[in-house]
């Protein structure tokens, strides 16, 4: 989950937010991520997030749920955005990530 923790981090400076910012935008969406848990994404590799952690961290960052959820599946590599998924991932994936949220 290296390549997770580094687009959070990296995501997360471009956009200039805290992680208690991450925090207080998730809980806008539903179940907030907490700010810890954000730091602990960037900074432990063996972490499993779960599916409502990454749907709460993409709201927190504000990138598209679809993208976070194939990046921590790995199908898509970290330095990809998300006009890039749609190459990456199949149509069945997408559907697959949608089924998650």
């Amino acid at each position: 989950m290296k390549a997770l923790g580094d687009f959070v981090r990296r995501t997360r400076i471009q956009k200039r937010l805290s992680c208690k910012d991450v925090e207080k935008r998730s809980a806008r969406y539903g179940t907030p991520i907490s700010g810890a848990y954000v730091n602990r994404i960037e900074n432990f590799d063996k972490l499993n997030p779960t599916a409502e952690k990454l749907v709460a961290l993409a709201d927190g960052l504000g990138v598209p749920r679809e993208e976070l959820l194939a990046l921590a599946a790995g199908i898509l590599p970290s330095d990809k955005t998300s006009d890039e998924l749609h190459l990456v991932c199949s149509e069945n994936c997408r559907q697959s990530a949608r089924l998650m949220l």
